[in-house]
């Protein structure tokens, strides 16, 4: 099921090639640090990718327009490559919480992107 609301897209229960074709129809793309990130960065749109508590250097998308957004927090890295997050769930919900709209908004607009 896809809405579109003005130029958003809110997609629920897709499957892996609609939600291809959604990523490849937008000029932009903004996602958590996950598999829709990688798939927007291989289809070479501006990904940006915002990142828990997690090492970006580890497992960033690949791509010239990938944009990492990611605060410092002083449980930072609490990732394990074997085991994944390493740190509370309330670690990582304070986290999250912690990143505001208008931040995402204003890296955003820092590239040029409007």
């Amino acid at each position: 099921m896809v809405h579109a609301v003005g130029k958003n897209i809110c997609a629920l229960k897709t499957s892996l090639y609609e939600t291809l074709a959604l990523i490849n129809s937008c000029s932009l793309f903004i996602a958590h640090d996950g598999g829709p990130a990688h798939c927007a960065a291989a289809l070479d749109k501006p990904t940006f990718v915002l990142f828990g508590v997690t090492d970006p250097e580890l497992v960033k998308p690949c791509g010239k327009k990938v944009i990492v957004i990611q605060k410092p927090h002083p449980a930072m890295p609490c990732y394990d490559i074997y085991k994944g997050v390493t740190c509370s769930k309330n670690v990582v919900d304070e986290y999250w919480k912690s990143i505001r709209p208008a931040e995402v908004m204003r890296k955003i607009e820092e590239h040029g992107i409007r």
